[in-house]
């Protein structure tokens, strides 16, 4: 009997991107594992579930794009300037991946959280939020709850990536960097009064 071909998870992971991006999220794993050239069985060996799968295509991407890019925005030491620089990059992210959460969502698949057992796919908002942390530590924002500030920037720039990947007018067209300007502006200043 021939030895299963062994595959990385980066191989895996880069087939499946491929593949749901191609074929949207509907496309069975059968077809995920065709493309990375090994079984079905294989795949669910490392991912239980199709969802687990995206899931994990996300959060490799979210990594590489936005986590890769935390110490070039720590080491800015305006604040405004390094809260643009994350928008910049998360957007791009956000812009780079859009495609993937709308075909998840148009095939019926809304839940995007992580279910409580499957804590590694918490490590985006905890990057995120730990920069926040890190930045009122140092004294440059507000103290405040980072989980929560870091899940409202992050919501802003989602929806606004969204309904430009969906083509849903937001009122008046409002360009990127405006937009970013204006989120980080809220960010930093809050809602209430001074």
């Amino acid at each position: 009997m021939a030895r299963p071909k062994a595959i990385s998870d980066e191989q895996l992971l880069d087939a499946a991107h491929a593949a749901f991006l191609e074929q949207g999220y509907g496309v069975p794993v059968s077809a995920i594992a065709r493309r990375a050239g090994v079984s079905s069985a294989a795949v669910f060996l490392r991912y239980p579930t199709k969802d687990a799968l995206f899931k994990h295509v996300l959060l490799r991407a979210f990594q590489d794009q936005v986590v890769a890019a935390l110490p070039d925005v720590e080491s800015e030491p305006d604040p405004e300037r390094a809260l643009t620089r994350l928008a910049n990059t998360m957007l791009a992210f956000m812009r780079r991946n859009s495609g993937l959460v709308l075909l998840r969502a148009a095939a019926g698949s809304t839940r995007m959280c992580a279910s409580p057992e499957d804590r590694a796919l918490e490590a985006p908002a905890d990057a995120v939020a730990g920069w926040f942390q890190r930045q009122m530590d140092a004294g440059r924002f507000r103290s405040s709850d980072p989980r929560i500030t870091a899940r409202i920037f992050c919501a802003t720039l989602g929806h606004y990536a969204m309904s430009e990947a969906a083509g849903i007018p937001n009122g008046p067209p409002v360009d990127p960097d405006t937009y970013i300007a204006h989120a980080v502006a809220f960010a930093l200043h809050g809602l209430l009064p001074r």
